[in-house]
């Protein structure tokens, strides 16, 4: 395949990535997806994925540089991802008591 097809096939690539939209929430209500909820808003899982894995990186960085020990700022977002990883387990639950 000659250079110029592979760049048409990149590109044609690309604009088909650009062209696929992420599902809103309320198209995921609608399709009857799961939905979460992250600190009072409704996201989708793999936002809410993305926002557990951003809140717990640093709080255990910093656990394994100080070997174990931690700040108390560090354990309270540890704390509150808990309650969200609690809450996201219960509606699973609930979810699948309900099908």
């Amino acid at each position: 395949m000659g250079t110029s097809k592979v760049n048409a096939v990149e590109k044609y690539v690309n604009t088909k990535k650009k062209m696929q939209k992420k599902i809103s929430v309320a198209e995921a209500t609608a399709r009857s997806q799961s939905v979460f909820t992250w600190r009072g808003d409704n996201v989708l899982p793999e936002e809410w994925i993305e926002k557990v894995t951003e809140t717990l990186i640093n709080p255990i960085n910093t656990m394994r540089e100080l070997d174990g020990d931690m700040y108390v700022s560090d354990y309270n977002k540890i704390c509150d991802t808990l309650y969200e990883l609690e809450n996201a387990n219960a509606a699973i639950k609930k979810e699948r008591c309900n099908d």
